[in-house]
């Protein structure tokens, strides 16, 4: 707050633009991001614990997921993600279950 003095000794007060009017709440931010709040999604990403050629019960990543492609005759970059994606969860459980 800005106080200035006049000549007639009185102080006048100006506020900034940005202050509430009288009578309104002042309210936060639109984006919490931008504030240092929590972001979505994990706060850290833990690696998968196993290599693709990892032997482990008679399985690996790999073997799994060309299992999992052997039903398509060429498979497009999302399908052989997915099945990695899908071949280390199944891993996960087989090491789980094992």
């Amino acid at each position: 707050m800005v106080e200035d003095s006049a000549s007639s000794g009185r102080s006048i007060s100006t506020s900034s633009v940005n202050q509430p009017l009288p009578g309104e709440q002042a309210m936060g931010p639109a984006n919490p991001v931008a504030s240092g709040e929590a972001e979505a999604g994990p706060s850290h990403v833990v690696p998968f614990p196993y290599d693709e050629e990892e032997v482990i019960g008679g399985d690996s990543v790999r073997s799994i997921q060309n299992r999992l492609l052997a039903k398509y005759d060429s498979p497009s970059a999302h399908e052989i993600t997915m099945a990695r994606i899908e071949a280390e969860d199944l891993m996960e459980v087989k090491v789980e279950i094992g």
